[in-house]
């Protein structure tokens, strides 16, 4: 007979509500800017264009020769753009901001004459004449670390000339040298690189071209980016590009493009292995943010027919409560002709999305959200319910024992879903009393991979991912 054995993974989570759906609250559009005719460009995948300094929300954008930055303050209401700098209209593109931890906020684009930075300490009011991050490149990524470092991460050259991903840390006024951290030959591209940071941790990934075909690749710093780990191609299909990366309490997911359509994957041993990707829907470029209470969004650009028909597109837009193992139904959340998508954490329960309306004359465009948050829990700490998947006996044949624990009586449900998502199996749906309870699931046809229970109650919910190795 064959053998289903169980691996149990660290991660236990209590949602916050019985619905996904219940988690996240639009408010309306708003205009940051209206659209005047004049070409518009803002920041790529790899970048956020809105950061925030307490309750006050901040955009950045190019129009023409000018870069400016407009502000919102409790509300829906945005001030009139304040002048960063005038740039080469021509040369000038894909600018990205950041606030730091002490306050301060930078910008970053791209031009003719290499990558540039400017730096405000007043919120936004006046700016600093620009410094040269980095003679040659595009593409800078920038993020906020503690004690007012900031971090940024590039490409040195471009999609048709050698390139490596290049970074450097600002702090007390001054750049650090770069250094490239990927392993791209001299002939290859290793382009648009993506930065996440925590504590003391920096997770760095980007689509790198040493087959011939672009695939992705992540490395990690433990030390605040003084020495990095040897990078690994955690992507291997070809035509993966344009990554993203977030991290919640360990829990590593990635978001990439391949083939015009948008996959997450999941590392649950800090970047070291990752689980088969999940499918999220058609679209480009995609842009995944977290906090540490396992709650993951994720905006791309979702698009019917033509990719290259900008008319077409919207604000594709997908969340998860639960570490990234069960996702919401992938929405459009704008109005035709929406690009360049981007979402960001903007305050402990607020996502603010931004996106370019290319059908209302470049309008700049915006929209929040409030979301609830969710609670990590090990071992039954805090006497929370929990939920336990173990092998009983070691090894088992063709069943698994289920045990949980409950605070109070509830209507308990138990459903098994496959990696995308799916239902495959009810194994429990009834009225359960207070204490401790174990069911017995036989499923002895279920094909080798990488599954998910989860535990529902009207108050809660867990989910754990399980092994079945045939």
């Amino acid at each position: 007979m064959k053998s289903l054995h169980v691996l149990i993974f660290a991660y236990l989570v209590v949602l916050g509500a019985t619905e996904l759906g219940a988690q996240v609250r639009w408010s309306a559009d708003e205009i940051v800017r209206a659209g005047t005719g004049a070409d518009v460009k803002m920041g790529f995948n790899n970048t956020h264009v809105v950061a925030a300094i307490g309750s006050t929300r901040f955009m950045t954008w190019i129009r023409g020769d000018s870069l400016v930055v407009a502000s919102s303050q409790n509300g829906s209401v945005w001030g009139v753009p304040v002048l960063i700098t005038k740039v080469n209209a021509l040369s000038a593109n894909l600018p990205t901001l950041a606030a730091l931890s002490d306050g301060k906020l930078c910008v970053g684009w791209t031009e003719a004459q290499g990558l540039k930075t400017s730096f405000s300490a007043d919120g936004g009011k006046t700016w600093l004449a620009a410094q040269t991050l980095a003679s040659k490149g595009g593409g800078v990524c920038l993020a906020a670390g503690e004690d007012g470092v900031l971090y940024a991460l590039w490409h040195s050259g471009g999609d048709d000339t050698p390139s490596d991903i290049m970074f450097a840390t600002w702090q007390n006024g001054v750049w650090s040298p770069a250094k490239a951290i990927d392993v791209a030959a001299a002939t290859n591209a290793a382009l648009w690189g993506s930065l996440c940071i925590v504590g003391n941790r920096i997770y760095a990934v980007w689509r790198e071209n040493t087959t011939g075909q672009f695939r992705i690749y992540l490395t990690r710093s433990q030390n605040g980016g003084m020495t990095w780990d040897a990078p690994r191609n955690i992507i291997t299909e070809d035509r993966s590009g344009d990554p993203s990366v977030a991290e919640s309490s360990g829990q590593l997911v990635v978001a990439y493009q391949r083939a015009q359509q948008i996959y997450t994957t999941i590392s649950t041993d800090d970047g070291i292995t990752f689980n088969p990707p999940r499918l999220m829907g058609n679209g480009l470029f995609a842009r995944i943010v977290s906090n540490q209470n396992g709650f993951f969004a994720l905006a791309w650009e979702r698009f019917i027919g033509d990719a290259k028909n900008d008319q077409t597109k919207q604000v594709g837009f997908a969340y998860s409560t639960d570490y990234g193992y069960v996702w919401s139904a992938d929405s459009a959340l704008t109005p035709m002709g929406s690009k360049l998508a981007l979402v960001n954490i903007t305050a402990p329960s607020e996502l603010t999305i931004t996106w370019l309306n290319t059908n209302n004359s470049g309008a700049v465009m915006a929209k929040r959200a409030t979301h609830s948050g969710t609670t990590s829990v090990r071992n039954g700490v805090d006497a929370a319910p929990t939920l336990e998947l173990s092998i009983t006996p070691s090894p088992i044949a063709e069943q698994a024992t289920v045990r949980f624990a409950l605070p109070k009586r509830e209507r308990v449900k138990l459903v098994l879903y496959d990696v995308l998502g799916r239902e495959i199996a009810q194994i429990l749906d009834k009225e359960a009393s207070i204490g401790e309870h174990i069911v017995t699931v036989n499923q002895p046809n279920l094909p080798g991979g990488v599954y998910f229970v989860r535990l529902q109650t009207p108050t809660f919910s867990q989910t754990q991912p399980v092994q079945v190795l045939r």
